[in-house]
């Protein structure tokens, strides 16, 4: 059986990565592979939002800023309520 190989153009090859997390001591790690690396297509999932005890202000976790302020999509499940 003969098969023949798919060209595929350089444009179209690209790295696909799910992070899971929200803490603080993983946008070092973040950092570097999203500037080391610009193929790679990234997606955030972090916890949702919280609400400040004063002034009742949105805080986003450190994983969720370094996403908005790096154009990457975040994505924040709900809180599973019981």
């Amino acid at each position: 059986m003969i098969t023949k190989k798919k060209e595929v153009k350089k444009e179209e090859i690209f790295l696909k990565t799910i992070f899971m997390g929200t803490p603080e001591f993983a946008i070092p790690s973040l950092k570097s592979s999203f500037q080391k690396n610009t193929d790679l297509k990234i997606n955030f999932f972090t916890k949702e939002d919280k609400r400040n005890a004063r002034g009742n202000k949105i805080i986003y976790s450190p994983v969720k800023q370094f996403g908005l302020d790096n154009d990457i999509e975040v994505i924040q499940p709900k809180k599973n309520e019981r």
